[in-house]
């Protein structure tokens, strides 16, 4: 009886293994290629992010040199005007009284700064005290008050003040004062109210030296009597209530932002960013 040949069973092994190995290379060239599908798409969105963040980071660098641009031509103009101001001639005619060391002339070192002995002389002997003595940066009551007895005392030193005292009315409000433009100006006010009881003569030079001040006194209210002293003497009794002016000090405001590269996101919000500026 004649053998059965293998041969055709081994040809069907054969291309089995054949197909097999295809399918296994097919399916790693499938997964090869997804993989790199995936982390082109990825790579692809990040770099397009990062693009956008750097345009955007482009943008607000671009911003802050316009700002610190402007910043410095400010302090340039500003160092001018205040030159100016320090060699007024009218200024120093309005502060005129200075004691007797600012007679010495203040010195300064090779780089043209004031020494460290003579920065405070500087500042009391400079014409620039006449500014800050009219409109002071901060709200001192004491010092309204002194400021109105000094020139109560000025023309006058035997004058009788009865009384000086804060006033309750328009204490801390804001000013009505305007700007040459019409602008209201941002000042705040102190009040004052003063009593005299004196001859018409000593009462109206009182009156005179507080309009002729350096700093503006307003008379909101006054009232206005007549009486006899003890020498049988007709004298003005009047009490008024003045306004004085300061102002908030001015400082260098110090700005961060924060840039985010997706503005949505929880840790962007936490952070105050993209937007947001914060001082």
């Amino acid at each position: 009886m004649p053998k059965k040949s293998n041969n055709g069973k081994g040809v069907a092994f054969a291309k089995r293994a054949k197909i097999d190995s295809a399918q296994k290379n097919m399916l790693v060239a499938v997964c090869a290629t997804s993989v790199l599908l995936g982390v082109t798409a990825v790579g692809t969105i990040y770099m397009f992010k990062k693009i956008s963040f750097n345009n955007v980071k482009k943008t607000e660098n671009s911003t802050v040199i316009k700002n610190f641009t402007e910043t410095q031509k400010s302090l340039s103009s500003l160092s001018v005007s205040v030159g100016d101001l320090a060699n007024n001639q009218n200024l120093e005619v309005v502060g005129q009284k200075r004691s007797a060391s600012c007679n010495n002339k203040i010195t300064t070192d090779e780089s043209g700064e004031y020494s460290i002995e003579d920065i405070s002389l500087a500042r009391t002997c400079s014409a620039l005290r006449v500014i800050s003595d009219t409109l002071p940066a901060t709200s001192n009551q004491d010092a309204s008050n002194s400021s109105l007895n000094y020139l109560l005392l000025y023309r006058n030193p035997e004058i009788n003040i009865e009384g000086i005292s804060t006033a309750d009315v328009g204490y801390g409000g804001s000013s009505k004062m305007v700007d040459e433009s019409g602008k209201p100006l941002q000042l705040k006010s102190l009040a004052t109210s003063i009593n005299l009881k004196d001859s018409a003569t000593t009462v109206r030079n009182a009156m005179d030296s507080i309009e002729s001040s350096i700093r503006n006194f307003d008379i909101t209210s006054v009232t206005l009597g007549m009486s006899t002293d003890a020498d049988n003497k007709q004298v003005i009794e009047l009490s008024a209530t003045y306004d004085s002016y300061y102002s908030d000090p001015v400082q260098i405001v110090k700005e961060r932002k924060v840039i985010c590269a997706d503005d949505t996101t929880t840790a962007c919000s936490k952070k105050k960013g993209s937007g947001v500026t914060t001082k």
